[in-house]
């Protein structure tokens, strides 16, 4: 059974919702899943997972602040992490996600992370609509 981290920032709810979706799927594939504010997620949580799925609002044109610091954080132990560890991500954005996008087309793989699935991009308003394909990556996630 692999365990999945999911961890999220969520400001009124819409991308911890999704972040749930991405959990029933991996659940459904099989897998061990704990699901977690990016705000209580630590270096530890990342290295005892075997993939990583993140869920983040977009605020201000980039990532929210709470996502940042969470790589903020595990920066200097970041070796740690694991090497070649699958992960996918969710965005949630009411503005063009593509300042996102580009970021988590480069950042991730300092952390030993590596791109599993096509980024999940959602539009704020358009939540329920976004969670199957939340529990695609989910279950993508569990099987990688």
């Amino acid at each position: 059974m692999s365990k999945l981290l999911i961890t999220y920032q969520s400001f009124r709810g819409s991308t911890k919702a999704l972040a749930e979706a991405a959990a029933e799927g991996a659940k459904e594939a099989g897998a061990q899943v704990t699901v977690k504010a990016a705000s209580d997620t630590n270096l530890e949580d990342f290295a005892s997972a075997d993939a990583v799925i993140l869920a983040t609002t977009q605020s201000f044109g980039t990532f929210s602040g709470d996502t940042k610091k969470l790589f903020e954080r595990m920066w200097k132990d970041r070796e740690k992490v694991g090497k070649d560890k699958p992960f996918g991500a969710i965005i949630t954005h009411s503005t063009d996600p593509a300042v996102s996008v580009k970021f988590l087309d480069q950042y991730p793989m300092r952390f030993g992370l590596v791109k599993k699935a096509e980024w999940v991009l959602v539009r704020a308003d358009q939540t329920e609509s976004g969670k199957p394909k939340c529990r695609e990556l989910g279950a993508a996630l569990a099987k990688a």
